[in-house]
């Protein structure tokens, strides 16, 4: 079956209801004590009897859980915190009579509580055990999204390599949160490395779906360039004005490259790097956005901020997205499939991201997906097809085909980001080392460029939470695609910036 790795900023709780006949002090009622303390005892953390009384052995037994997971117990247990602990419960792996002294061992698995992936920032990277959980956790929760299916090219992207061996690259995939490493120069494959098949219980290999978060959204740039050259959308100054879904928002009848510069005013509206809106706090990715479009407290009767600066967010991105959809109209599909195996060449299925309907569908006529505002601009592919992306793109550029003259036309209208710029050496981002996007000063059309030491040469960066990286030398044809468990703990310099600058790991 496909495995997925998941790239979203959504929240995943589980609700378990549990019939109890008084509630008690400290605990939300409904909740089965008597359960809590048995799967505590299973995890080491000493409740005291199992006997379905809340009192201080069992608060502290909660306590030392959340801490032992970066978290902090308020001190009243509610179904948030039991789902929590049963999460930490069913990671648990006992063979035979398996010990306390077992569970805290370096097998042992840290869970975030809410979460569907490594959180960024972490200060140092969680253990082997941890990562292949996430791994996992992800896997499974991602088969039951809704996605639109791209099929393999009928002729895949020919990729030719003459492979050289690195020990620093070896040894990044060997401990560090890497997952994937691949380098290309004018055309040729030149290092291409992948965790050792003992690392992880799960393997990562050429089959292993890899998630694009952030990347994605260069993506959905490309395909509006597609969309240009293919006579849907006039131009990146058209004004949305023709979009009634979106009329009661503040981005009618603002120019495409205002939200492709994510300089449309909504920073009042969302988080800066994130998905909830500032006033509900309810997050972007799990409900259609016109449910947000008729919400007065997110999108309804909003206005852009006058002489908007750059404010990078989710929900850009997402309407960008949707305009794409709404543009195509009934030929989304076929342009979707067409787009891929006409450009990218893909060799296995590429999964876009959609949100259900309205009425809670995962799958819906064209229409009704329009209608419902339900694109979203992350997807997952395999390793090989996301450096396809990357070849796909600087093929463009360099041939200046109709999506390339986009392409460089983005490029000439970057825009300064609002993050300070980073020194390569500097070990305080996420809790490691700097990635691109805090080497980069500027952003074209939702690609990060400009990036330090690298300055004066034509750069694109498609970025990612988590440390997904893909970064294209558009003068000198060099590619690197880094797919990662988690940003800022494995050497984007050594292993990104070296080989950009100089042809090779130095």
């Amino acid at each position: 079956m496909v495995k997925f790795i998941s790239s979203i900023f959504s929240t995943f709780l589980i609700a378990i209801v549990i019939t109890t006949t008084n509630a008690k002090a400290g605990v939300e009622a409904g909740i089965d004590v008597r359960k809590v303390q048995s799967m505590l005892t299973k995890l080491c953390y000493k409740p005291g009897p199992i006997d379905g009384a809340w009192g201080k052995k069992t608060e502290a037994a909660v306590t030392a859980a959340f801490n032992d997971h970066n978290l902090q117990f308020d001190g009243h247990f509610n179904w948030k915190d039991e789902s929590f602990i049963i999460r930490l419960s069913q990671s648990a792996k006992f063979e035979g009579k398996a010990t306390c002294k077992t569970m805290k061992s370096a097998d042992a698995v840290t869970i975030f509580s809410n979460q569907i992936k490594l959180p960024d920032y972490l200060k140092s990277q969680p253990n082997d055990a941890t990562i292949n959980y996430y791994i996992q956790y992800q896997d499974r929760w991602m088969r039951q999204q809704p996605f639109h299916k791209i099929y393999p090219a009928k002729q895949p992207r020919k990729i030719t390599s003459s492979l050289e061996k690195h020990a620093f690259a070896q040894e990044s995939l060997r401990n560090s949160s890497l997952l994937s490493y691949l380098y290309m120069e004018n055309g040729i494959l030149v290092y291409d490395e992948l965790p050792p098949k003992d690392r992880f219980k799960t393997d990562v290999d050429f089959d292993t779906y890899l998630p694009s978060h952030s990347m994605g959204k260069s993506i959905v740039s490309y395909l509006i360039g597609h969309a240009i050259c293919q006579g849907y959308i006039e131009s990146i100054e058209a004004p949305l004005n023709d979009w009634k879904a979106i009329q009661n928002t503040l981005y009618f009848d603002q120019p495409l490259i205002n939200l492709l510069n994510m300089r449309a005013g909504d920073a009042q509206i969302i988080d800066q790097y994130g998905g909830n809106f500032r006033n509900s706090g309810r997050s972007i990715f799990d409900t259609p956005l016109i449910f947000a479009v008729n919400n007065e407290r997110e999108l309804k009767n909003t206005k852009p901020i006058s002489n908007a600066k750059f404010s990078y967010s989710n929900l850009n991105s997402n309407i960008l997205a949707n305009y794409l959809m709404y543009k195509i109209g009934d030929d989304f599909d076929t342009f979707m499939q067409d787009f891929y195996e006409q450009k990218i060449k893909n060799r296995h299925p590429i999964y876009h991201m959609r949100t259900p309907t309205s009425n809670g569908l995962k799958s819906a006529s064209i229409s009704k997906r329009i209608q419902d505002l339900t694109a979203r601009y992350d997807f997952w592919a395999t390793r090989y097809d996301y450096l396809r992306i990357a070849m796909s793109l600087m093929e463009d550029w360099q041939n200046e085909t109709c999506e390339g003259k986009y392409l460089r036309e983005l490029y000439r209208h970057k825009v300064r980001t609002n993050r300070g710029q980073a020194s390569w050496r500097d070990h305080d981002y996420g809790g490691g080392k700097a990635a691109f996007i805090d080497a980069s000063s500027r952003y074209a059309g939702q690609f990060w460029t400009d990036f330090k030491e690298l300055r004066g040469k034509v750069v694109l960066g498609m970025i990612g939470y988590n440390g997904q990286q893909i970064i294209m030398d558009m003068d000198t044809s060099r590619i690197v695609v880094l797919n990662a468990a988690l940003s800022n703990h494995y050497d984007s310099y050594k292993l990104g910036l070296e080989p950009l600058k100089y042809g090779r790991i130095r």
